[in-house]
Formats: structure tokens, C-alpha cells, sequence
């Protein structure tokens, strides 16, 4: 009776192996499922990430463009200021008025501009009699 039993006992477990383990095949394949979905959500989140830092990537290269551009605008503008101040320091226009035109230039630059339109009787040519 032990070779029966034997038998049988092999012959059930050669038939659960070709069957497999429906209940342990299911749990691990929702395993492997769920598994398979966080990796996809991973990549889904790090390619949202590499977008975005993409976008800022784009946006810090403008903005750093857009200051490059304003500083150098701002540096031409400052340089013509002082060559028109010195230029009407030789002009009329009362001493205070030249000293006051030469600081703003040099300190304040394109803001001299703004000096120099309001002032009346400031850089204007002296008319020859």
C-alpha cells in the first residue's frame, strides 16, 4: 500500500505543479500588476518632472536674455547720458544745473534724459549775436 500511496501522492503533486496554484497564481500576478502600474506611474510623474524642468530650464534662458538685453540698453543709454551732460556743461545754463546734469548722468544714467527734457533753458545752444 505504500507504493500505491506513493504513487499517488506524486502523481497528485506532478498534477498540482501542471495545474499551478490558481489562488497563489492570481495574487501574484496582482502583485506583479500592481507593480507594473507604480513603475508606469513613476515614469508618468518623472516625465512630468523633466517637463517642468525643461519649462524652467526655457524660462530662467529667457529671463537671463531679457536682463542681458536691459543691461546692455541700460549701459549705451548711461554712456550717451554722460558724453551729453559733458557736451552741455559747455552750453547755458546755470552752474548748478551743469554739476546737477554731470552727478545724474554718471549716477542715475538714462534717468539724465528725463533731467535734460524738463529743464528749460538747459543745454540750449548760446546764440551768437
Amino acid at each position: 500500500m505504500s507504493g500505491s500511496t506513493s504513487s499517488q501522492y506524486t502523481s497528485d503533486k506532478s498534477d498540482i505543479y501542471s495545474k499551478g496554484f490558481p489562488e497563489k497564481t492570481k495574487l501574484q500576478q496582482d502583485k506583479i500588476d500592481e507593480y507594473n502600474r507604480m513603475q508606469r506611474e513613476q515614469q508618468q510623474t518623472q516625465t512630468q518632472h523633466e517637463n517642468v524642468n525643461m519649462n524652467q530650464a526655457g524660462s530662467n534662458s529667457f529671463m537671463y536674455l531679457f536682463f542681458l538685453i536691459f543691461m546692455s540698453m541700460w549701459f549705451i543709454v548711461t554712456i550717451y547720458a554722460i558724453v551729453k551732460s559733458f557736451i552741455c556743461a559747455g552750453k547755458s545754463g546755470t552752474v548748478a544745473e551743469k554739476v546737477v546734469g554731470i552727478l545724474l548722468a554718471l549716477f542715475l544714467g538714462p534717468f539724465y534724459l528725463i533731467y535734460l527734457s524738463s529743464m528749460e533753458g538747459y543745454c540750449e545752444d548760446s546764440q551768437v549775436m
